[in-house]
């Protein structure tokens, strides 16, 4: 069962509760010594256990991620070596890959660089999951092409629902989303559904000011809600304000980092900007699971996320919901190597959580589950690493075999007729000798 603690005091009093909150996961999440004076830009990379999991062979390789972000530039050095797919064109229309810096292009790069960034290029940012296989689902979210719907099955998607079914139809085991929408439609919803159904995880990152009403798909059920920390353990800031929600699953690092673009985005190049926000948590988020994905191939996408919020921190402790807009606390990339998922129940634990729209339901969920059994398909979101079990090819071992047993049969009547005509002939004419 989920312990769960509804933040229900006044304004001021959980102020006062995100800041102990912070105290203590400042001293979870990093150590007793908490931050160091001389903060770096990837001050999280050895701080969540990075170099250590990818000296053991965990780089996310063989899973393949979804990015769902603005126009995408793979010719950054920073990508230089990655398994990256830019799909065109995009959703909506139009190029989804550029060389041109924009707002959204330099948005993009710095998100998809926090999973498979290679340590070179401006700020020298390295990937949570750099051995991931991921396409960048890129799209505008302004101007032309930024948004669109269609109807399909008598029932209407937005751009976020059209991306979502495309990315599960082509196989991704985690989604990670830097965007949000105001409103949405029902077949948003149903490819929710249907994504949670086939294994998938969902990681979207929440909104980095509490008056920013563009929430959704972040504040759907079944999906995983992410908010930014900084290197004290605090909860990201706006205007001195501690940026909480009541909806958020997890927290991640998230502030102090480097961009591959100026303030104003429209340049490349870092110029010294430090940059922050949930949109940097979430796809540090969605490595993670990715990576854990990769260690424990058989677990299902709904294991993975019972392991996370199972699994926050640096100590044990049992599944807690805590106050002050940190839900089931830090992630840990540690913590989720270190445990089974297929240990937990197969069943998505955030489908009921507080702040949530309650969409899609339970009942969309087991509605997908069902008509994918009714068509003969299954998850499609297992890993193809080494690590997973490798699987038959061609007509299969049965078939195989009943040949093998046919041929020994005839073999052997065969050899039966042979002896009997030997020792007919022998029994006839001893003296001319044995036939060849």
């Amino acid at each position: 069962m989920l312990s769960l603690r509804r933040r229900t005091a006044p304004a001021r009093r959980a102020v006062a509760l995100i800041a102990a909150a912070a105290v203590v996961f400042g001293a979870v999440l990093f150590g007793a010594t908490g931050a160091s004076a001389a903060s770096s830009t990837d001050w999280w990379y050895a701080k969540y256990g990075v170099p250590a999991a990818q000296a053991a062979g965990f780089t996310g390789k063989g899973v393949k991620v979804a990015v769902i972000d603005g126009p995408f530039n793979a010719s950054l050095d920073v990508f230089r070596g990655a398994d990256i797919t830019v799909p065109e064109p995009s959703i909506c229309g139009g190029s989804a890959a550029t060389t041109t810096a924009s707002r959204d292009a330099v948005h993009s790069a710095d998100v998809t660089a926090l999973i498979v960034g290679n340590g070179t290029g401006p700020g020298s940012v390295r990937g949570i999951a750099p051995g991931a296989a991921v396409t960048v689902y890129a799209h505008p979210t302004s101007g032309a092409g930024a948004t669109c719907t269609k109807t399909i099955d008598g029932t209407p998607y937005s751009v976020f629902g059209l991306i979502l079914r495309k990315a599960v139809a082509d196989g991704n085991r985690v989604i990670s989303i830097s965007q949000g929408a105001s409103s949405h439609l029902r077949g948003d919803e149903l490819a929710i559904a249907d994504a949670i159904a086939r294994g998938v995880v969902i990681v979207a990152a929440n909104a980095n000011s509490t008056t920013d009403n563009a929430i959704f798909p972040s504040n759907a059920s079944g999906v995983i809600a992410v908010n930014a920390l900084q290197e004290t353990g605090d909860l990201q800031t706006d205007g001195g304000v501690p940026v909480s929600f009541e909806s958020t699953t997890v927290v991640a690092a998230g502030v102090g980092f480097s961009s591959q673009g100026n303030s104003a985005g429209d340049t490349w190049g870092d110029a010294g900007r430090r940059t922050q926000g949930s949109s940097l948590a979430a796809p540090l988020v969605a490595g993670m699971v990715a990576v854990a994905s990769q260690k424990y191939p058989q677990a299902s996408g709904n294991q993975l996320v019972q392991s996370l919020i199972r699994n926050t921190g640096a100590g044990g402790h049992e599944l807690t919901r805590y106050e002050g807009g940190y839900g089931y606390g830090p992630a840990s990339l540690t913590r989720l190597l270190e445990f089974d998922p297929t240990q937990y129940p197969d069943e998505n634990p955030l489908m009921s959580e507080p702040g949530h729209l309650g969409v899609p339901s339970a009942a969309d969920v087991a509605a997908a589950k069902k008509a994918l059994v009714s068509t003969g398909g299954e998850p499609s979101a297992k890993p193809t690493t080494d690590a997973a079990d490798p699987q038959p090819s061609g007509p299969g071992i049965l078939p195989v075999l009943i040949v093998v047993a046919i041929v020994g049969l005839l073999v052997v009547a065969g050899v039966v007729i042979l002896l009997v005509v030997l020792l007919t002939r022998r029994r006839g004419g001893a003296s001319q000798g044995g036939m060849r």
